[in-house]
């Protein structure tokens, strides 16, 4: 028998070391270190240059992946870190400091390469009297004539007849009246953290290098609190909503369950087929640490708030994650939505909501399975 010559040999060695690396990029998104140093050892050699094109062909990325890729803890940290600041002093609406926010957040758009909504980042609206009853007592939440202002981008698709939207509100309570040492509502979970997804998705959409297929707008809310005033004004005003084919809401995502670290509730509507299994796939493809609860009051870590008592007209009968958040006026022009939320804790609504008692993995988990959520839906013909 003829023996094959040495060279041969290493051929086959050289053809087995590089097949596992392209195996090792596949599965863990990264490029082997090895494979780098093994080529830089190997010279002159047509037969490993062929390989090496056959290795970045495989290990090429999907315009999801790359956009998944792209979003970081450290960006979650910034984005939360500043906007719960308290230079920013809890970010109330009409004042100068829910101004500043709206600033920030337009120039985040702005850096990032996203169009702004109409011309402009800012959709202004002067307040009608906003009233609220508790105790039978009548309060004014906000003054009539008082501006509130949304921060809105926009990715132009492929068609631009059907749009899809994805949103959190970006405003707080503001200060204590309180002459407390710590007196400002930092609002780090509510709802920096869902405003620090919503840019951090924009910027995916960027980074995924592709074009979506339909038109992918990119709410800032102002004014919720005060009665989801800001998305209230902004589907008064759409000129035809009918074009809206789906809204994301991202309403408090960065906290933990009392039993898990894990959960987090997604509420939609019925007009969506159901997501579970499509969540259950993209869990685990990208490796999340995350479990999708589906009885929304189960994550709210046995702590209860009577909110809807505070409004006027608003069922008592209804969950606050159903009716009580942005997706609200979406949902009442038929609109499908879906929310993540990761629920209520005890610093809800408190001084103590702060930067440092934010899950980072879990809020980096839940803002990329938000955005393969709104990737699936903005590519979708309608």
């Amino acid at each position: 028998m003829t023996k094959e010559p040495v060279w041969y040999d290493r051929q086959i060695e050289t053809c087995s070391f590089i097949w596992k690396c392209m195996l090792h990029t596949f599965l863990c998104k990264e490029i082997s270190p090895k494979i780098i140093c093994f080529l830089r050892k190997r010279k002159n050699s047509s037969f490993i240059c062929i390989l090496f094109v056959l290795f970045f062909f495989f290990s090429c990325t999907t315009p999801e992946e790359k956009g998944v890729k792209a979003i970081k803890i450290e960006s979650a940290k910034t984005y939360i870190e500043t906007l719960a600041h308290d230079s920013l002093e809890g970010r109330r609406a009409y004042t100068e400091s829910s101004l500043k926010a709206a600033d920030y957040i337009a120039g985040c758009l702005r850096d990032m390469g996203i169009t702004p909504y109409k011309d402009s980042y800012f959709q202004d609206f002067k307040t009608k009297d906003s009233k609220v009853y508790e105790n039978g007592m009548e309060y004014h939440l906000i003054p009539p004539g008082e501006m509130v202002r949304n921060v809105i981008g926009i990715i132009e698709g492929k068609d631009t007849s059907n749009y899809v939207i994805v949103g959190a509100h970006y405003d707080h309570l503001g200060k204590s009246g309180n002459q407390l040492e710590d007196s400002i509502y930092n609002g780090a979970d509510d709802n920096a953290s869902g405003v620090s997804a919503v840019l951090q998705i924009a910027n995916a959409f960027i980074a995924s290098g592709e074009k979506p297929l339909n038109t992918v707008i990119f709410a800032f809310w102002d004014a919720e609190e005060m009665g989801l005033i800001g998305s209230k004004c902004f589907v008064k005003s759409f000129e035809d909503i009918k074009r809206v084919q789906f809204y994301l809401n991202l309403d408090m995502i960065g906290r933990d369950n009392k039993d898990s670290s894990s959960q987090v509730a997604v509420v939609y509507s019925y007009t969506i087929m159901d997501q579970e299994q499509f969540f259950n796939d993209k869990i685990e493809k990208y490796r999340l640490n995350l479990e999708i609860v589906r009885d929304k009051d189960s994550i709210n870590q046995n702590f209860t708030y009577n909110f809807f008592s505070r409004y006027e007209n608003v069922s008592k009968d209804f969950s606050m994650f159903n009716q009580n958040s942005d997706h609200a006026p979406f949902d009442k022009k038929n609109v499908s939505f879906l929310l993540f939320t990761s629920g209520l804790h005890r610093d809800y609504h408190e001084l103590t909501d702060h930067a440092e008692m934010i899950n980072w993995e879990k809020l980096t988990d839940i803002t990329k399975l938000s955005f393969i959520t709104l990737y699936k839906f903005a590519n979708i013909e309608m």
